[in-house]
């Protein structure tokens, strides 16, 4: 059955765009902004009509690639105002008590509802397709079920099964009812890494459930031969010297200070012969930097800043390692970009997208997350030979055209 629209959902999060800045959207690269646009515009190029509304922003009415961004002016939304929709914010309210400062905004996500309402009923969608599961995503599953629409919720990590996500009770509370509720009434649920299948399976007691489906991610950067910057030059690294990357946000979950510490326990010569460089937005919150000065470890340990996706090109191409530490992730995107310019990755065996992305030929495992483990696996990981063409190879498993179909083939079996 072919699919005449398919109306997709972008929400905004934290950091992250104003999505009627196309400068924005080429920039930003970390999260779910990232990948909910890449996941829109690689159905786009699949012949895909695409239409996409954001739910906290006011926008213009622009072309990204091929996605229609629908303007969403605050006439719109006085417009179309309802007085149930107001009644519906109480009763979030009520039974998900939020911290004081979302308030304001969870008003905001459920007055809005009107005008969805209305550009639900004036175009002929075949699905909605809903990224993420919170305050801002309730009513437009409410909207959706009121007008007998179908829908997808895309599930890209579980923020109520971890101590190191900073959600609130309430939160936490919402992606687990939600959880509970898709698996008592058949509500279409993908999720990013059979990692995070198995933990809601184990959440809900049940061995399988055909729900949840797991469509995985993929990336999107320009691994072109042009260097754009000499890396070594920049940060001082020998030639002779190898040099890892960790690429994402500065913080506990992304768990970047047990690198520190575990560089701090190899021999000399390791590390005078390893540089570590890290991208990623610092919160100033994390102790990272002054981990670093105080063992005195900032000549090889370097924060590089929060890199641009467009500029990452130079240091994927000029590294030799990936590395990731995170306590908790629901996919990891910085090792399959890395993937595709032959670099191998090492990291923990627990997180959830181990499974999706294993292959002995490109990963490093480890199994205990000890500062030791980390350690003695870094000196194995850089000593060990790596084919850096079966790497590549490997990569073109998460290509946008592979996550596009796979997207494809689950909304056309939904709709027939």
């Amino acid at each position: 059955m072919k699919i005449k629209k398919c109306f997709m959902k972008v929400l905004e999060f934290p950091n992250y765009i104003t999505i009627d800045s196309v400068k924005g959207l080429n920039r930003n690269r970390t999260g779910y902004g990232y990948m909910t646009i890449d996941i829109a515009t690689s159905l786009a190029k699949k012949g895909i009509e695409i239409e996409l509304l954001t739910q906290s922003y006011i926008t213009k009415e622009i072309n990204y690639q091929n996605v229609k961004i629908l303007r969403r002016t605050w006439k719109n939304l006085f417009k179309n105002l309802k007085l149930r929709h107001f009644i519906e914010t109480i009763k979030i309210l009520y039974t998900y008590p939020p911290r004081l400062l979302m308030i304001p905004k969870i008003f905001f996500y459920n007055i809005s509802m009107g005008y969805f309402e209305q550009i639900l009923r004036h175009n002929n969608y075949d699905i909605v397709h809903i990224h993420g599961i919170g305050y801002y995503t309730l009513p437009i599953i409410r909207v959706c079920e009121k007008l007998n629409i179908k829908y997808v919720v895309t599930l890209h990590g579980l923020n109520s099964f971890s101590d190191s996500t900073n959600i609130s009770e309430s939160g936490r509370k919402i992606e687990k009812d939600f959880i509970i509720n898709a698996a008592a009434n058949n509500i279409s649920t993908t999720v990013i890494s059979t990692g995070i299948r198995k933990t809601i399976m184990n959440f809900l007691s049940i061995k399988d459930s055909q729900n949840f489906q797991v469509i995985t991610n993929s990336f999107h950067i320009n691994n072109s031969n042009k260097k754009r910057f000499n890396l070594r030059r920049q940060y001082r690294i020998d030639e002779s010297a190898k040099i890892m990357l960790s690429i994402g946000n500065i913080g506990r979950r992304k768990n970047q200070i047990q690198i520190i510490r575990a560089f701090n326990k190899l021999p000399l010569e390791e590390k005078q012969n390893l540089f570590i460089l890290f991208c990623g937005y610092d919160s100033k919150e994390s102790g990272f930097k002054e981990e670093i000065n105080k063992l005195e470890l900032s000549s090889h340990l370097i924060y590089c800043g929060d890199i641009p996706k467009d500029e990452l090109t130079g240091f994927y191409q000029q590294s030799d390692f990936v590395i990731l530490a995170s306590i908790s992730e629901g996919f990891g995107l910085s090792l399959i970009e890395g993937f595709s310019f032959g670099l191998p990755c090492i990291t923990f065996s627990d997180l959830d997208a181990v499974e999706d992305i294993f292959h002995s030929d490109a990963v490093l495992l480890l199994k205990e997350r000890t500062d030791e483990a980390l350690a003695q696996g870094i000196m194995e990981f850089v000593s060990k030979s790596w084919d850096k063409e079966k790497i590549k190879i490997h990569s073109k498993k998460f290509t946008m055209a592979k996550m596009a179909t796979n997207y494809i083939n689950y909304f056309k079996h939904l709709i027939a």
